[in-house]
């Protein structure tokens, strides 16, 4: 083989050549970012409108809707999902993955723009953004100190978060908490009646008195003069200085109205919570900091470390400024902990091949293999744009144990023909010739397998694209080192006579004996076809009894990793008020503080996502210690937590702990949607009172839930004509005396404050004193609202959810410690079949089970043209149609391993466990491809069929042992668990991978031999 002989002749030539990738390793290894996981690019764009004082089913029917409508017709959406809340519409438009992020913004931008015109005049300008993947905050501070609410918002809003906004990497800060200034104009509705005035009538006025208007420009001789007029206030007592035209002459607006420097109403406020120093703070404001989706987190929380004690110096003396949140640390150490697992795995397989070989010179050169295909690696995944994070780390991690098969299988076919009296040259060109096609086989495999990983049209498929092409890349650098490398040292470090010691040499006899041991079962199995026929019975009862396993184990989408991070959501009954909310919180966190693993806790009052949002609830986020410093894992502690707070009074609360693999929130997410909402309501609440019933189910939470109570005011349109006035008027004075309008800015400094027109909160605080708001008709005739409408109370939804424009009622849950999504899911199953759900009502699931359909897919679509490839690859290079298929029969023996450690160690099926049992098919062949090239050279040579048989598979039975050991050694530190951050990750890999190696391992060298036997016809035995 050319490379092979190159290296032997020219080894400073071909070591100059290996130390390039060397290089570039490093330096792509100093280069690289760390990040949790891969950077995936999913086109999903958000259309949020704030519609101030509107509630949800106006917000549906005179936004949201027409939204829709319009942006529907748009190419490639994969589904489009919409929450019509109090004062704001929410849309998220969901395409196909082949569609281009910035393309559809752009396309979402261009159809919103056309019909803004369309929407209430009130409303404000939609705001159309490129959703980023994992936009939950990376980094959180909380300011606090004895500055008021105020003093802290404005600091915050003026000066941090401007100062955070820029740096790199950052696409959003947002704010909660504190009190944002307001200037409010109050009337009095006496006042305005005996003046003949109307709210909308004295917001004009006022802002047509507040204004900075540029007039031109004009010449004069050489000089260019610019004209404007500055007729912006200056300050409040300009304000309350204005003059207003009324029936009696002017007055002054300050006869007329208070106004204010004030406050907005305050719906959301910020807790936090030091449990070690027992200091509640609760006036304070969080700022969170959410990267962009090129951001790297770990560069990012640097950046504010760097720049935090500069930051505090330039603090007034009354605020301080605390990290809360920093989701650099686990990246970190789950980054480095998988380093240390990849450290270890070397050094296990190490052992192996030292024991195997017994010589420190021929283990140093398949050692090294490892060190050098996972440096060149680096390099190659840092110019495809790679980060080190868990996905392309635990690539590296799985590559270990594969890398030195290649190597193991040359440096033996070395040892063979020196043993045949070559000397170090001739035995390392003619081994490594003689094994190459095989080497090669072994290796194709392995890529055939990733690449369709690599290529998965899915979610979780750009998730693992990293892993699958880290993989790819150092199984290539394997062989490249097996054919270099490994016959150059052996050309050069081997004693042309080896010496073997005590150690060696009952070593040497205990491999001896087992290779005569498995010669003797051969020689019966192939003798035999009764025993031959036994075993394929044998292996194929095992078969069906592993799959019935299958059956019974748990299934989610992701492992949930201990991050030592738990979400609390509060929902009180509606009705409450924010100090009663507050209250139930404090109860709360009475409660959290007494487990002495909590570290700290950050508090959203009013709020519990953007989705979510209400003064009757809440959300608490509880940071726990380190691991290091607790004895139980985050899951643990959340069961704790909700053990000892059902006792909260009329609170129901969802505790689960936060991942960042999944959709981070309930695991379980379906939509139940129709066209008629009060259907939708009956099928949720049977669904919901039998749910609840399920064994291990928890959080069962819906999204329909009456609101708070509203008035409706219906139009009695013949006295409304009669008085010569329209609809609108009526409804635009009404907005203005009870939720105010913002038609005009006070600016301070170059701040713009919300200049409020509103009317006395004691005015409007019941159903009779709305009555008695004044209108004003085109004649200058003075009415009042209850002359010419009809009020009444009615009942109002908090939240109109709509799936791909369907009316939908959204329903989530979660599983208790010892459950899975999977089993849960089942019985949920059963219960949605028997609603008999009439046409046109369906249900659709979303979140991680809908994840998990999807990837499942994808998954078997991935494996089947793995075993397609694999196929083709052993066809060619065997020139075969039929041993191809001989050696595809090994592939099933992997699963009864799988399944039968997944079994005993309680493994739940998720994406990871799918993976490894795709990246099996590429490796558990190697052993028959071994065995199948040996013994068809040596049936090319003359030999009988059971001489070649017996040949061939005791020969190849120390490298097949070496090999597989090794890669079950070097999987190894992963499925033990090492590490306390992200292990949860790896261990499911490493304890798949293992199951399956050592069942294929040691069921090929039988299996095979007993097919190919009981194929040939007894005259060629």
């Amino acid at each position: 083989m050319f490379l092979s002989k190159l290296s032997i002749n020219k080894p400073i030539l071909v070591t100059m050549g290996l130390l390039v990738f060397l290089v570039f390793g490093v330096l792509g290894y100093l280069g690289m970012s760390l990040d949790m996981v891969p950077t995936v690019d999913i086109p999903v764009v958000t259309i949020q409108t704030v519609y101030a004082g509107a509630g949800p089913e106006e917000i549906e029917s005179q936004i949201t809707k027409k939204i829709e409508d319009e942006i529907s017709t748009i190419s490639e959406i994969d589904y489009m999902q919409s929450y019509s809340i109090d004062n704001v519409s929410i849309i998220m438009v969901s395409f196909e993955l082949t569609k281009d992020g910035d393309i559809a913004k752009q396309e979402v931008k261009d159809k919103v723009d056309q019909i803004v015109n369309d929407l209430p005049a009130n409303s404000d300008d939609p705001i159309v953004e490129k959703f980023e993947v994992g936009a939950d905050p990376v980094i959180e501070l909380v300011l606090g100190g004895e500055a008021s609410g105020k003093e802290l918002y404005e600091y915050a809003d003026l000066y941090l978060k401007d100062r955070f906004s820029q740096m790199p990497g950052v696409s959003k800060v947002n704010i909660i908490g504190g009190d944002e200034r307001q200037i409010k104009v109050i009337f009095d509705s006496v006042l305005l009646k005996s003046n003949n005035l109307t709210m909308p009538q004295v917001s004009q006025i006022l802002s047509a008195n507040n204004i900075d208007l540029p007039s031109g420009s004009y010449t004069q001789g050489n000089q260019d003069y610019t004209v404007k007029v500055k007729g912006k206030f200056k300050s409040i007592k300009e304000i309350e200085n204005l003059d207003f035209p009324t029936r009696f002459g002017h007055k002054k607006l300050g006869q007329l109205a208070t106004v204010l420097d004030t406050i907005k109403t305050v719906r959301e406020r910020a807790f936090y919570l030091n449990v070690k120093e027992d200091d509640l703070q609760t006036n304070v404001v969080k700022i969170s900091l959410i990267k962009s989706s090129d951001g790297n987190t770990v560069d990012i929380a640097n950046m504010i470390k760097e720049q935090l004690g500069e930051i505090q110096q330039e603090l007034p003396d009354n605020m301080e400024l605390k990290l809360t949140k920093d989701n650099s640390n686990f990246i970190k150490s789950s980054v480095n902990d998988t380093l240390s697992n990849i450290i270890l795995g070397i050094l296990f397989t190490a052992v192996i091949l030292m024991f195997f070989l017994h010589d420190w010179r021929s283990t140093i050169i398949v050692a090294l293999s490892m060190p050098f295909s996972i440096i060149a690696t680096i390099g190659v995944a840092k110019m495809s744009g790679f980060t080190l994070n868990i996905m392309s780390l635990m690539g590296l991690s799985t590559s270990v144990g594969i890398i030195v098969t290649n190597s193991v299988v040359v440096i033996e076919n070395i040892f063979k023909h020196k043993a045949k009296g070559l000397n170090n040259k001739e035995a390392a060109d003619k081994g490594s010739s003689e094994i190459f096609v095989a080497v090669l086989a072994s290796t194709l495999t392995n890529v055939v397998v990733f690449l369709p990983i690599a290529t998965m049209n899915s979610i979780a498929g750009r998730f693992f694209r990293e892993f699958a092409l880290t993989v790819t890349y150092a199984t290539v650098f394997s062989l490249i080192t097996s054919f270099t490398l490994t016959p150059m040292l052996a050309s050069l470090i081997l004693p042309e006579k080896s010496k073997k010691g005590k150690l060696s040499l009952f070593i040497e006899r205990m491999i001896k004996g087992m290779e005569d041991f498995y010669a003797k079962t051969l020689h019966r199995i192939i003798d035999k076809k009764i025993v031959a026929s036994s075993i394929i019975i044998l292996i194929a009862a095992l078969l069906i009894f592993s799959m019935n396993l299958f059956k019974q184990l748990g299934s989610q989408f992701a492992p949930v990793m201990d991050e030592g991070v738990i979400s609390v959501k509060v929902e009180l009954p509606q009705g409450y008020n924010l100090d009663s909310t507050e209250r139930t919180v404090k109860e709360i966190l009475q409660i959290v503080e007494k487990h002495e693993e909590v570290s700290h806790v950050t508090v959203d009052v009013g709020m519990q996502g953007d989705t979510d949002k209400g003064v009757n609830l809440a959300k608490l986020t509880v940071h726990l210690v380190d691991s290091e410093q607790r004895k139980l894992v985050t899951s643990d502690v959340a069961q704790k937590l909700i053990e000892s707070s059902v006792n909260i009074p009329n609170a129901k609360l969802s505790i689960t702990p936060v991942s960042s693999i999944g959709s981070g929130d309930e695991p379980i997410e379906f939509y139940i949607r129709g066209q008629q909402y009060a259907k939708l309501v009956e099928y949720n609440d049977i669904l919901i009172k039998k749910m609840k019933n399920i064994p291990g189910i928890t959080n069962v939470n819906s999204s329909h839930k009456v609101g708070k109570k509203e008035f409706v005011l219906t139009p009695r349109r013949n006295n409304i004509a009669d008085l010569n006035s329209t609809v609108a008027d009526i409804a635009l004075s009404m907005r203005y005396a009870i939720e105010g309008v913002e038609n005009t800015y006070y600016t301070e400094n170059n701040e713009d404050y919300d200049l409020v027109v509103t009317m006395q909160d004691h005015e409007i605080n019941n159903i009779n004193k709305l009555g008695n708001i004044p209108l004003i008709n085109s004649s200058g005739t003075t009415f009042t609202v209850d002359q010419v409408v009809d009020i009444e109370e009615q009942p109002a939804l908090n939240t109109l959810i709509k799936r791909d424009k369907f009316k939908s009622i959204k329903i989530t849950a979660g599983s208790a410690p010892g459950f899975t999504i999977g089993e849960i899911q089942k019985e949920i199953n059963v219960m949605i079949d028997d609603l008999n759900l009439p046409s046109g009502y369906d249900v659709k699931y979303g979140g991680d089970a809908e994840r998990m359909g999807d990837t499942a897919k994808e998954m078997g679509k991935a494996l089947l043209l793995a075993i397609l490839l694999t196929y083709m690859l052993l066809a060619a290079s065997l020139e075969s149609f039929t041993q191809p298929l001989l050696i595809l029969v090994t592939l099933p023996l992997a699963v009864i391993g799988v399944a039968l450690i997944m079994y005993f160690t309680g493994t739940a099926l998720n994406i990871i466990s799918m993976l490894s049992i795709v990246m099996l098919i590429g490796v558990v062949v190697n052993n028959a491809i071994l065995i199948m090239e040996y013994y068809n050279q040596l049936r090319k040579q003359g030999k009988r069929i059971r001489e070649a048989l017996v040949e061939a598979a005791t020969s190849k039975l120390r490298p097949i042992l070496m090999s597989s050991i090794a890669i079950i050694f070097g999987m190894l530190p992963m499925a033990m668990g090492i590490g306390s951050a992200g292990k949860e990750m790896r261990q499911g890999m490493g304890l798949v991978t293992i199951g399956g190696i050592a069942s294929s391992m040691l069921l090929t060298l039988y299996i095979l031999p007993a097919m190919i036997s009981l194929g040939a016809k007894k005259k060629h035995l």
